[in-house]
């Protein structure tokens, strides 16, 4: 009697371990990536479980800074070199909402670059 209760209550925590780990995988989601480019006036909408990633072309990465309408629904990364390693610049959700963004480059003459971006539901 006594080894079918503990065979009876192994089993039940190898139950519980089994369904606490397979509520652990979480799938990794990919950044939204976007060339700063083609951004000019455009709405990017960006689900909230990720972050807008921004390939700056042959503007170095670290020229560029953020001015942000609305900074409680996004936040501005600004990108660096590190290490010989390359970051570009982008953009972490912050809540679901709306925000108009102005980038400019220390690097160009160009007009400062205007877009909008929408914090959406997760993907």
């Amino acid at each position: 009697m006594k080894k079918s209760r503990l065979a009876v209550a192994l089993g039940t925590v190898a139950l519980a371990v089994s369904a606490t780990l397979a509520g652990c995988s979480a799938s990794v989601v990919a950044p939204v990536t976007k060339d700063i480019s083609s951004l000019q006036s455009q709405s990017v909408l960006l689900p909230i479980n990720t972050v807008l990633n921004l390939n700056t072309g042959s503007n170095p990465v670290d020229s560029y800074t953020a001015t942000i309408s609305d900074p409680s629904v996004v936040e501005f990364t600004p990108g660096k070199v590190e290490n010989g390693t390359t970051f570009n610049p982008g953009f972490k959700p912050l809540k679901i909402g709306s925000a108009v963004i102005e980038m400019t480059s220390d690097d160009s003459s160009d007009a400062p670059l205007k877009f909008t971006i929408q914090v959406v539901g997760a993907r």
